[in-house]
């Protein structure tokens, strides 16, 4: 019976597949070939599902409407890390990361970044972390490798182990020394300021805190114009279901 439906599934999403390739719909193809991807996932046939994964990805990218992305990339990425795909999720998970950067979100927050698990020990989540972190590095991840050093050190500041958080907010740092993201680089610094004035080296602790106080003016004009971007798309997404919505009628 589990045999039939999935099968029966499956002739339906390739029906579906063949009306959006003559219709010329590309981009809609990330549906059907997302359902294909989840059939052989549950059938526990990862190289089928990776394969279809990996279409829908490609549809998707041609325009990137961020809930389409963005829900395909999560998929993926949970996808590849039971799978023990860790290369691909370390890449996937960066793209999602930066994608997320751009649309003006604050990617270190546990909604944006590790998808941290309920009830789960600081030593479980620092394995988690410790498992993923060689990956990135290998991968050149940063947003990946920043938001991991970020997440350890936390794990660290809860235990009041200063000198080992210090260590992960540093890493944080490098890890985007080259690239020109400011609010990265503040929370790194004030990361490391409030690890540095917990041990009591206020010298440090000042350091960090000026080079904060410095990035502060950009980082409120950079979320200024993050906001106004928001507002400006997502009107723009209601003008055009809007004009969707009429044009149907």
């Amino acid at each position: 019976m589990r045999s039939t439906h999935y099968d029966s599934a499956s002739y339906y999403w390739n029906i579906l597949l063949k009306i959006y390739s003559e219709n010329g719909d590309t981009y809609g193809m990330w549906v059907p070939y997302h359902l294909l991807a989840e059939m052989y996932k549950n059938l526990k046939e990862w190289p089928k599902s990776k394969v279809y994964f990996e279409k829908s990805l490609q549809c998707i990218r041609l325009e990137k409407k961020p809930k389409d992305y963005l829900f395909l990339l999560y998929n993926f990425i949970n996808a590849c890390d039971i799978e023990g795909e860790l290369n691909l999720y370390s890449q996937l998970k960066d793209e999602y990361l930066s994608f997320k950067h751009e649309q003006g979100v604050d990617i270190l927050t546990a909604e944006h970044s590790t998808m941290n698990r309920i009830d789960e020990s600081l030593t479980d989540r620092r394995k988690r972390l410790l498992k993923y972190l060689p990956y990135h590095i290998k991968n050149k991840s940063n947003f990946s490798t920043c938001d991991t050093y970020y997440h350890l050190g936390q794990t660290y500041m809860e235990e009041k182990n200063f000198d080992a958080a210090i260590l992960a907010f540093t890493g944080m740092l490098e890890s985007i020394h080259s690239l020109d993201l400011l609010l990265l680089k503040y929370a790194g610094h004030t990361t490391l300021y409030q690890a540095y004035a917990a041990k009591s080296d206020y010298q440090s602790a000042l350091m960090h805190f000026q080079i904060r106080y410095t990035l502060h003016d950009s980082v409120l004009h950079i979320e200024k114009q993050m906001n106004e971007l928001n507002v400006k798309y997502e009107t723009a997404e209601k003008e055009k279901q809007l004009a969707e919505t009429t044009f149907s009628l």
